[in-house]
């Protein structure tokens, strides 16, 4: 395997502290050269050489970390900092980002290692980059080749003159972020010509909806910012008047190699001074507005919000203590009964996941479980959630209660993952459970990528005795196609069609359709989300196989689940 050289400055009163971490940085791809210093004076010698990343402690006898982020932010403003720390709480954490440090790391916790460590140099990289790009500012007579518009350094330096401009007049400035939504299935799909065009078509039309006092900049590929000063203070419609104008940029088609494309975009901006005092705030606070109207569907806009930052800073650590959180096994099951609707029997159970946090109490998977999806902690999570629920399925058995079939959420990453079946037989094996007594959901997503790996993977699945749900069914765009392709036992109707039952009579039909088909297909049908008794009364007037929802039972702790294990049958 490959390393990749890179320089290393550790300052740490402890040499086999050191020495640890740089095993940690070669088990990660790493090539490290490195120095080890542990005073100011030292410190500041090493500086004078060539260093690609700063690594220090943050308690020393002698030497504080935040004095050495200090000294090495006043020789080399962009040199990527980070804590390696056992002591580092969260308070302290907080104040070292905002000092300036990339990230932090807890000591002999290393798992997240080359993640910060390509996230820090990347940074670095970008800000040496906009460095350069600055120098020769004159040069490139700071205008977009492409695009004709400023260029990224050209609108900081005049941002700045505007800022201290309207702090002497008491105005205000509006700084907007204009990015296309997908933009990357164009460069990817149709080629970077393509994308080119599409760009430069875009920077004309804001071009011709700002005026000339105005600055517009392409920052990167597909993201312009637009800098509006003058506003006045007392004028409530310029800013919405403007991100309407922004926004309708994108109502008509693009050409893109000879076809009309829609394209669609997201506007994040916000205001000096009420949403920052100083540059660097706020085209930070720009960013993050930008990337929560990514997250709605079609054009949309958002102003920044003192949220957005709190949000963001949380994330930071939740990342970090959720990989602690699955080797300290902070997390357990609780279970949802699922009614067989004709005899009244509890026939199954669904595992939902819980994050029992020391300080913080329970954490909600809405909050955790994107975090991990997105840093590919969802692997040992997901191996974690199916061990406990193996173990669950194991001690029930021992305390001579019925079997009943558990049903465990597999992330598409997880399901993707080479070898996810034999690893899921050999958790099984550990605790001595029949395979029958597992149903592992999956969404269709999972079986997008790769229909070959994907069939193989259910397979195999299936061989085992393991039983496969396809949940959210109906939700998504090829449903139909997986049932006739993939070994699938059950189908899981999704709650937004239940939600309105039996009232809406369009998704009462679309239910109806759903179980006609699924005995057709020999396929068993759960419909998720029972809040009350006329939705159950319609599932069972439907034919309905499975109902499992609020109004039959909440989930619960594993103990509160035994009596009706004993008894084996619900009275709703």
């Amino acid at each position: 395997m490959s390393t990749r050289p890179i320089r290393t400055l550790i300052v740490e009163d402890v040499e086999d502290d050191a020495s640890l971490l740089v095993l940690a940085l070669k088990r990660s791809g790493f090539d490290p050269s490195f120095m080890r210093v542990d005073n100011r004076d030292d410190l500041v010698a090493a500086l004078d050489q060539e260093w690609d990343i700063v690594f220090s402690d943050y308690t020393m006898p002698e030497f504080d970390g935040m004095d050495a982020l200090e000294v090495v932010r006043e020789r080399r403003e962009d040199l990527p900092f980070i804590f390696i720390s056992g002591t580092i709480g969260e308070d302290r954490a907080v104040e070292a980002v905002k000092s300036g440090a990339q990230d932090y790391v807890i000591k002999g916790q290393y798992k997240r290692l080359p993640v910060a460590v390509n996230h820090a140099l990347e940074e670095a990289r970008m800000k040496r980059e906009h460095r350069r790009a600055q120098e020769k500012i004159d040069q490139l007579i700071n205008i977009d080749i492409l695009t004709h518009t400023a260029t990224r350094g050209f609108f900081l330096e005049t941002l700045i003159e505007s800022l201290e401009h309207a702090k002497d007049a008491g105005e205000k400035v509006g700084i907007f972020f204009i990015n296309v939504n997908n933009f990357r299935s164009i460069n990817d799909g149709i080629g970077i010509k393509a994308g080119d065009a599409l760009i430069v078509e875009l920077a004309r039309r804001l071009s011709g909806v700002i005026s000339d006092r105005d600055l517009i900049a392409r920052l990167y590929a597909d993201q312009f910012a637009i800098a509006v000063p003058g506003i006045s203070v007392t004028d409530a419609d310029t800013v919405p008047a403007i991100v309407k104008r922004l926004l309708d940029c994108f109502t008509e088609p693009f050409l893109v190699n000879r076809y009309n494309k829609k394209m669609t975009g997201s506007v994040g901006y916000c205001l000096f001074p009420d949403d920052g005092s100083d540059l660097q705030q706020l085209i930070g606070n720009a960013t993050l507005a930008q990337s929560h109207a990514k997250r709605a569907s079609g054009s949309s806009f958002t102003r920044y919000n003192e949220t957005f930052r709190q949000d963001y800073e949380k994330r930071i650590f939740l990342e970090n203590e959720l990989e602690q959180a699955i080797h300290q096994n902070e997390f357990l099951l609780h279970f949802q009964p699922q009614l067989e609707i004709a005899t009244r029997r509890m026939i199954g159970v669904e595992s939902l996941v819980r994050w029992i946090h020391p300080r913080n109490g329970v954490i909600s998977p809405m909050e955790f479980i994107p975090v991990a999806e997105e840093t590919g902690l969802i692997l040992p999570l997901g191996n974690e959630i199916c061990r406990l629920a193996c173990r669950q399925i194991a001690a029930w058995k021992n305390d001579g209660l019925p079997p009943v079939r558990v049903a465990v959420n597999i992330s598409t990453q997880q399901f993707q993952q080479e070898g996810f079946a034999e690893n899921l037989k050999r958790i099984i094996e550990q605790f001595g459970v029949d395979p029958a007594s597992i149903e592992l959901e999956i969404t269709e997503t999972a079986l997008m990528s790769d229909d070959n790996t994907a069939f193989a993977t259910m397979t195999e699945l299936s061989r085992l005795g393991i039983s496969i749900a396809l949940d959210d069914f109906g939700t998504g765009y090829s449903s139909l196609s997986y049932l006739d392709r993939f070994p699938i036992d059950v189908l899981k109707i999704d709650r937004t069609f239940v939600a309105d039952l039996p009232f809406d009579r369009r998704k009462a039909a679309i239910v109806h359709a759903i179980i006609a088909m699924a005995e057709k297909l020999d396929v068993k049908v759960v419909a998720e989300g029972i809040e009350n008794a006329e939705q159950l009364q319609f599932l069972e007037d439907s034919g309905c196989d499975v109902a499992q929802g609020f109004f039959i039972q909440r989930p619960a702790e594993a103990d509160a689940i035994r009596p009706l294990l004993q008894e084996g049958t619900l009275t709703r």
